[in-house]
């Protein structure tokens, strides 16, 4: 696997990740935990931090993690979307226009609000990748099973977790 590079979205800029495409891991600062479910997940760690979520992008990690993970909207995320779904948040139709056309995100409120959670309690790890950038996120998805995940994961102990937070997820 590639050399990752640590971002402490609570400290460091933004402007440092990469514009090229690649793969990222995000994990929990230590001492941090997202909110007590009835199923809760078990994790692998990366550095000592338990991976939550890991991903891959083609339109490069800047654009990705930083405007659309960190300070964008559940409609575009769908990292912002379970982790708002699992802190209680009410999904909204995502366009005015379209009300009735399934697509989701946050009241503006919650969104600030859970991009200062994300930067207050998440770390980034990226790592570009220039070459079979679907195989390098499933090696890092069937490594660490991140509990976030919901598509390309393996059967395994987060299971539970994840059918109730895809059931979180549909909630309106």
């Amino acid at each position: 696997m590639k050399k990752f590079i640590k971002i402490d979205p609570k400290s460091q800029d933004y402007s440092r990740i990469s514009d090229q495409r690649g793969v990222y891991i995000i994990a929990l600062r230590d001492g941090c935990d997202i909110p007590k479910t009835q199923n809760q997940p078990s994790y692998e760690l990366y550095e000592g931090l338990r991976v939550l979520y890991v991903g891959e992008t083609n339109e490069g990690l800047n654009a990705r993690i930083n405007k659309k993970h960190f300070n964008g909207t559940a409609g575009r995320s769908t990292l912002r979307k379970s982790l708002g779904c699992l802190f209680g948040y009410k999904l909204v139709p995502r366009s005015k226009n379209k009300p009735d056309d399934g697509k989701t995100t946050f009241e503006k409120c919650d969104e600030m609000k859970l991009s200062q959670w994300m930067r207050d309690n998440l770390i980034v790890y990226y790592a570009v990748v220039l070459d079979d950038i679907d195989s390098a996120e499933n090696e890092l998805i069937n490594s660490y099973s991140p509990p976030l995940n919901i598509q390309k994961v393996p059967f395994d102990n987060n299971q539970n977790f994840r059918d109730e937070l895809k059931a979180l997820r549909q909630k309106r």
